[in-house]
Parts: C-alpha cells; structure tokens; sequence
C-alpha cells in the first residue's frame, strides 16, 4: 500500500480492481458520491468527503452496484470495486474502515 495511507485526511479510498490482461491504462471508472459524479483512473484514488453518512456507486460498463458507508472526522474508508469479467455483469462493492 502507498504511504499516502497515512496521510489523517477525512474521505474514501476507491480501489478498482480487474482480473485478466485487459490494459486498463486508458479507462476511467465513474465514481458516485452522494448523486455527484467523478470520472477517475482505473487504480487506488482518494476523494474527499465530510465526515458522515455517504452512499457509494461505482461502475465501468454496467448500472453500478451500491454501498453505504460512514467515514469519521480524520479517518478513511476503503471501497473496492471489483470489475465484472464481462461487461453485461455487474460489478462487486464492498467497503472497509482503514
């Protein structure tokens, strides 16, 4: 893991993941924060949010799975996103305290 981890920062860690060989360097996944919607690289990216409750989507090709997570002042929340091997498949969230 990087060393930006430790950086005591309130907000969440977006961990897209994909088996196989396709070359993800040009694709972007959509992020879903709250209704608000940021495009970012495939690869761990951190968003800012206020501490509270935040509703979560991310997604590549398919309508995006869903997770609700709560992030403390000066804490972090991991949320992966595993790609589906196929893009008519949905994808998989699942959330982490750090």
């Amino acid at each position: 893991m990087s060393d930006d981890l430790c950086v005591a920062t309130t907000g969440i860690w977006i961990r897209p993941y994909m088996r196989g060989k396709l070359k993800v360097s040009r694709a972007n996944v959509t992020v879903v924060i709250d209704g608000v919607k940021h495009k970012v690289p495939w690869g761990e990216q951190f968003l800012e949010v206020p501490p509270g409750d935040h509703s979560v989507s991310v997604y590549w090709a398919r309508k995006p799975p869903k997770v609700d997570v709560y992030v403390r002042e000066g804490e972090q929340v991991s949320v992966r996103f595993d790609a589906p091997r196929w893009t008519w498949q949905p994808g998989k969230l699942s959330a982490d305290e750090m």
